[in-house]
């Protein structure tokens, strides 16, 4: 009787001991990539690197072994693998840098291969070892997902020590936690796959040349910058190729959340700390993109984001600086307008009462002219600034938003994607309402070509000055298309606004 109790004591023991162990790898293993079955069927189409980070026994192996039954066609690449000789495991540290050359090799294979999932396990406990990876991932347009063990004991030294199946000592370990790198990249963001990426670079050759045969005005600034003339427009079509590259830039698309120099940039550490933004990576989104942006500098693609996007977005601060950049040229340039009105009244001998006050409105600012004195009054505010010379007004008076009336507008909702194709000739003039925008993150875009020696970046920075011309002029010219609406704002700026916004699915990640 005792002896079927204590076997039922220990049976039931062990179903708990099975039971913590389960829950224990559920909890290591949560990763998007392992437990949403919508994103392993988006990696399987794809081309992901998972690159491993993770000192001996902290549990790599268990997670490489789920990746492998997850993801058949994967390749898997470990320089331990060099030192395993028939079911056992033989280190020889002379053979070190061999093993890694191997083990760098069958990578590069893979890669070459279009093998969908590449596993590097490795420790990779320093920048410079994974270096070798990253260039592979960039020049074959791999998306790289770091992957750490999330297991208690990952950076307990006697813990390791006790579970590794290599023999790794606690001095050794102990140094290798106080090594290891925290890596941020060089910006983080949603990247789209290599297929996603060339539909949507067709889409923006289509869409070019639709705004150079329905816009002449945007065609002669082109033509302009590009040195052709009128008379060669046959020649346009190799003018995309020539003008607008990609060159310097990885060869699949993105929409970048956060500009991070790898820790370099201000609050840059504190964004890539974030919970959300550790457990996003490797989680699927999808990119709604609404228009297309063309001046002679860029073409971007505008994105809209939805609530989860949101709350990744972290380029608050680089959009407000543009945007305060824009607005001070605003009020120097009706400063400017103003001055020169009170100069050719005076000129003409006018009348003294209408010398003495003069003024000029923008959407968000008064600027008169009272006895002689420039003053610049923000619109809602009672702060004011008064000075005799024609100098903008400093970074003191923005204290509102410039972009408010465009932040109220309605935004373009999600639906599927059709042809954009011209059909009537209506044109309206300066003045007509701007194309719809969203609220927040108006600078979230694509990038998909830029002229040469500009920078990538240049796209948001000419988004936001499409938006700001938008919001206090309205377009020079529109055309209405049948499934979108061209609109164009001078000074060769084109947007074409979609009727039906186009959806592409993405994965969140870093560019390191």
């Amino acid at each position: 009787m005792v002896n079927k109790q204590t076997r039922k004591e220990k049976k039931k023991r062990k179903q708990q001991q099975r039971l913590k162990q389960k829950e224990l790898l559920q909890k290591a293993t949560d990763f998007p990539f392992i437990q949403n079955d919508k994103v392993v069927r988006y990696i399987q189409r794809s081309k992901v690197m998972f690159i491993m980070r993770g000192l001996a026994g902290a549990g790599k192996s268990t997670i490489v072994e789920i990746l492998q039954k997850k993801y058949k066609n994967s390749e898997v690449c470990s320089a331990d693998n060099f030192f395993s000789r028939n079911g056992s495991y033989e280190f020889d540290k002379n053979l070190l840098g061999e093993a890694h050359l191997n083990c760098h090799s069958l990578a590069r294979v893979a890669c070459e291969n279009k093998k969908p999932v590449v596993v590097i396990d490795n420790t990779n406990v320093m920048r410079w070892e994974m270096k070798a990876y990253l260039e592979l991932a960039v020049k074959h347009n791999y998306v790289v997902i770091m992957v750490t063990p999330k297991t208690s004991w990952r950076w307990n030294p006697e813990e390791l020590a006790r579970r590794n199946k290599h023999g790794v000592t606690v001095e050794i370990l102990q140094k290798k936690v106080t090594m290891f790198q925290d890596t941020i990249p060089l910006y983080y963001g949603w990247f789209l796959n290599e297929g996603d990426s060339e539909r949507l670079l067709e889409m923006r050759n289509w869409i070019y040349q639709i705004c150079l045969q329905q816009c002449p005005a945007f065609r002669e600034v082109l033509c302009r910058h590009t040195g052709l003339t009128e008379g060669e427009e046959e020649d346009m079509n190799s003018t995309l190729r020539d003008h607008f590259t990609r060159s310097g830039s990885a060869g699949i698309l993105h929409c970048t959340s956060r500009f991070c120099r790898w820790g370099k940039e201000d609050g840059a550490k504190q964004y890539h700390d974030k919970k959300i933004v550790q457990s996003s990576c490797g989680k699927v989104f999808k990119l709604v993109v609404t228009g297309v942006t063309i001046t002679p500098r860029t073409i971007a693609a505008r994105v809209k984001l939805n609530q989860r996007q949101l709350k990744l977005w972290g380029n608050d601060a680089r959009e407000k600086d543009f945007k305060n950049h824009f607005r001070r040229n605003e009020i120097s340039t009706r400063i400017g307008e103003l001055n020169q009105s009170a100069a050719s009244l005076k000129q003409n001998k006018c009348d003294s009462a209408m010398c003495k006050s003069l003024s000029v409105s923008t959407n968000h600012t008064d600027v008169q002219v009272i006895d002689g004195h420039v003053s610049v009054v923000l619109r809602n505010s009672k702060r004011t600034s008064r000075s005799a010379n024609k100098n903008a007004p400093g970074d003191a008076l923005l204290t509102e938003n410039p972009f408010s009336v465009l932040e109220q507008s309605d935004a373009v909702d999600p639906v599927e994607s059709s042809p954009v194709v011209p059909s009537t000739n209506e044109s309206v003039s300066k003045g007509s309402n701007p194309p719809p925008n969203v609220a927040q993150a108006v600078s979230a875009h694509v990038t998909l070509g830029f002229a040469n020696g500009i920078r990538a970046q240049q796209s948001g920075i000419d988004i936001l000055e499409i938006i700001s011309i938008a919001t206090r002029k309205g377009p020079a010219f529109m055309k209405r298309l049948d499934n979108a609406v061209l609109y164009y704002y001078g000074e060769g700026r084109c947007e074409v606004s979609f009727n039906k916004s186009l959806e592409y699915d993405s994965i969140f990640s870093g560019f390191y």
